[in-house]
């Protein structure tokens, strides 16, 4: 899944035949600067994730757009801002049953105990295969978190109230980065999860990789005609929402 990122060191961007040339400002070790042209395909690209404000033009969009490339745009701090996606979103019908849906609270909850249930469960997959790596997996600690997640997806599926859930989720958040900051490099040490702005290089590349991941939700929802803003979870006046990235 090639992603292109441009970010402030991108001088320029210019859309040519079936590439982009790129021109970034490079600095050497001894200080000095110059510049370094660079050319990409664009059918090996998959997104483009711009960051900042670097020097892009309407025709690389454009092009981007043709070639059905979406682009996910933050700020320097990858604060999400928001995308520009192909135009795929052309089944108002299928919206209009998605609104409709929105506002039944059976559905909803239906809904969301399986997104819950799936979110704990992956947490629970993530931390199993990273132990197993490091060949922790019968650690003591490392069992019961396992077991913990596991009877936290189970009470998901059984949740009464979306108010449950999201003492659920955000119980099961608590266990998960407690135990994933057990996994990081000691020279990139996680202690716990800050966003907006992140507090230090963990969290930066946890945020980075949400960021991805929000793009990639959202682009998919909108290639299937639904409205991304319309969800089943986090309660917003009468209507209820699903979880954001955590």
């Amino acid at each position: 899944m090639p992603t292109l990122v441009l970010n402030g060191e991108c001088l320029s961007v210019n859309a040519e035949s079936k590439h982009l040339e790129i021109v970034r400002r490079v600095v050497e070790e001894d200080g000095s600067r110059h510049s370094r042209k660079t050319r990409v395909l664009l059918i090996d690209i998959d997104r483009v994730i711009v960051v900042g404000r670097p020097m892009i033009t309407v025709p690389v969009l454009q092009r981007l757009m043709f070639n059905g490339i979406p682009c996910y745009f933050t700020t320097a701090h990858n604060r999400w801002i928001g995308s520009l996606q192909p135009d795929g979103n052309k089944d108002a019908a299928r919206r209009i049953l998605q609104y409709q849906f929105s506002g039944n609270r059976e559905f909803a909850l239906s809904t969301a105990r399986a997104i819950i249930f799936d979110k704990i469960r992956n947490q629970r997959r993530v931390l199993q295969r990273l132990a197993a790596n490091r060949v922790e997996a019968l650690q003591p600690e490392q069992q019961r978190v396992n077991a913990e997640l596991k009877r936290m997806g189970r009470s998901a599926m059984q949740a009464e109230s979306v108010e449950e859930l999201r003492g659920l989720e955000g119980h099961a958040a608590a266990i998960y980065f407690g135990r994933l900051g057990r996994f990081f490099p000691p020279e990139i040490p996680f202690a716990v999860r800050t966003r907006r702005p992140p507090k230090d290089a963990a969290n930066a590349l946890l945020s980075w990789t949400y960021t991805i991941v929000l793009g990639e939700v959202e682009c998919k929802i909108s290639k299937r005609s639904l409205d991304p803003c319309i969800c089943l979870f986090y309660a917003s006046h009468a209507t209820v929402y699903t979880p954001c990235v955590h």
